[in-house]
């Protein structure tokens, strides 16, 4: 559920309101009435697992084939 949140980067404050809505749209489903994940939670997935996963990704993608700066003409006017 968490990733859904930040993929279309909604705010993780978000979470707090997605669980009642949750049990209510499925009121008649046990997982849905045992879910349990606001703010707090949420921020812990993304800060404890979702971003060093991609983050890694990132640097190992990174180190296979490092960009050129000829191939990213807008960010030498960024850097400086």
């Amino acid at each position: 559920m968490t990733a859904g949140l930040v993929v279309p980067n909604l705010p993780l404050a978000f979470a707090d309101h997605l669980g009642p809505l949750i049990k209510e749209c499925f009121g008649d489903s046990k997982t849905a009435q045992e879910y349990k994940c606001a703010r707090t939670k949420s921020s812990c997935h993304v800060n404890k697992a979702i971003a060093p996963y991609f983050t890694q990704e990132l640097v190992e993608e990174m180190r296979k084939a490092p960009p050129k700066l000829q191939e990213c003409p807008g960010l030498i006017w960024r850097i400086r």
